[in-house]
């Protein structure tokens, strides 16, 4: 994913800069820079670096540079706005067709679904699970509406599966939909995507490829075939037009800025047999954004994190509630201070041990938790306790240690996390 950044930094940076006008020529080291990009010498951090100095130096201004960083990786999930002017109005727009026969359809996975190290943070989309266990069945997908396809990738050999496609398609001007673990493409869409070449950035990778495109698919029309060994396939929604309240917005790629429940995009009935199939108590979608400033709840990045587009999952650590029953809540830990782990437990309402996440503070305290062997028991629990203090509103000190949580609790090396 890193990789992914900076060959789409320097993708975009060799367009725009041949149609701005700086207060200097670029120097010409900086291509120097490029070549040592693409072959992996340097990271994105040292990118990010030389792009500070160009703007030090008055040869780039600050807002050139944010978009150097952003306007390729926005597109290739989400239109430019030159392509939105091509795209309908929203108002009365929804989705109008199931994307599977939904008779084969047996559960549907929240969002906020967790397993670290790769969903530290709760999950962006829902996860619709198809047929009997174990049966390697696959199901034709359709389109939801009439859409316009925005980008198709795929990459072999990620899942159980030999290959698996990701569709991207908007509605209109800012609604995106997207389709992950597609096990084949219809021939229609692959008659659409021969015209169109691989990003270079995405054929660094052996059996992979990204392809960004526009152009209109009617509704009810088969993208390709789901299910297969994996059983599964997500269906996500970008709505930019609805932002998530993230106490660091410049943390997160763009796309996970604006992430909504799909099914609310549909209207009833259509809606409520999604809802119906929901794994989840409360009868809602779940929640991907539980940010709540000045207290513990939420998300956190180790402090060796990048300050912006922050893309590997193993500096995460989140503290949120369980995906499936949100009286439950979790620590969820992609590693740095101990194995990927899930503590779960039943939060209390006072003292220090296995406190409510939102109650927690810069109060001084060291509160411990703990796992307990509740909700999906054939999860393993972790071994040992966390502690946890909260050192003002936007830095905590952590630690695994052995044993169970007493009332006198402390640490012996933490480790930082920022939010």
């Amino acid at each position: 994913m890193q990789k992914f950044m900076i060959f789409s930094v320097l993708i975009f940076f060799s367009i725009f800069s041949t149609n701005l006008a700086y207060a200097q020529e670029l120097p010409e080291w900086f291509s120097q820079i490029e070549e040592w990009a693409n072959q992996d010498i340097i990271s994105q951090q040292e990118f990010n670096h030389a792009l500070e100095y160009l703007i030090e130096q008055g040869i780039l201004q600050y807002k050139q540079k944010e978009v150097l960083k952003e306007e390729k990786i926005f597109r290739i999930e989400i239109p430019t706005e030159e392509e939105r002017l091509e795209l309908p109005e929203c108002d009365g727009k929804f989705f109008t067709t199931y994307p599977v026969d939904m008779n084969e359809v047996k559960s549907i996975t929240p969002l906020g679904n967790l397993g670290p190290p790769g969903h530290t943070f709760p999950t962006q989309h829902p996860h619709i699970h198809l047929g009997e266990y174990d049966t390697s069945y696959s199901y034709p997908l359709y389109t939801p509406a009439d859409v316009f396809i925005t980008s198709v990738s795929w990459q072999e050999n990620i899942t159980q599966d030999p290959i698996d496609y990701v569709i991207y398609f908007a509605l209109c001007k800012d609604i995106i939909g997207y389709y992950n673990h597609v096990k084949a493409l219809s021939d229609e869409v692959k008659h659409i995507i021969e015209k169109v070449e691989c990003e270079s950035f995405s054929i660094k990778s052996e059996g992979s490829c990204t392809k960004v495109l526009l152009d209109k698919i009617e509704e009810g029309s088969v993208l390709g075939q789901v299910g297969l060994e994996q059983g599964n396939f997500d269906f996500g929604l970008i709505d930019i037009s609805k932002k998530l309240d993230f106490i660091k917005q410049e943390r997160y790629p763009i796309r996970d800025r604006y992430v909504n429940c799909v099914f609310d995009y549909y209207e009833d009935p259509m809606k409520q047999q999604f809802y119906d199939l929901i794994n989840r108590i409360d009868g809602t979608c779940g929640h991907v954004m539980q940010d709540v400033p000045n207290t513990l709840k939420g998300n956190w990045f180790h402090e060796s994190a990048q300050k912006e587009y922050v893309v590997d999952w193993n500096v995460y650590l989140a503290f949120v509630d369980h995906y499936e029953d949100p009286s439950i809540q979790v620590v969820s830990i992609a590693g740095i201070i101990t194995e990927p782990s899930l503590f779960k437990f039943i939060p209390k309402t006072n003292g220090e041990i296995n406190r409510e996440f939102s109650q927690v503070t810069s109060d001084g305290n060291i509160y411990c938790y703990e796992g307990a062997n509740i909700i999906r028991y054939f999860e393993k629990v972790p071994l040992g306790k966390i502690l946890v203090q909260m050192i003002g509103n936007e830095t905590l000190q952590i630690e695994h240690q052995t044993g169970n949580c007493t009332r006198n609790e402390n640490f012996t090396n933490p480790t930082f996390y920022n939010r």
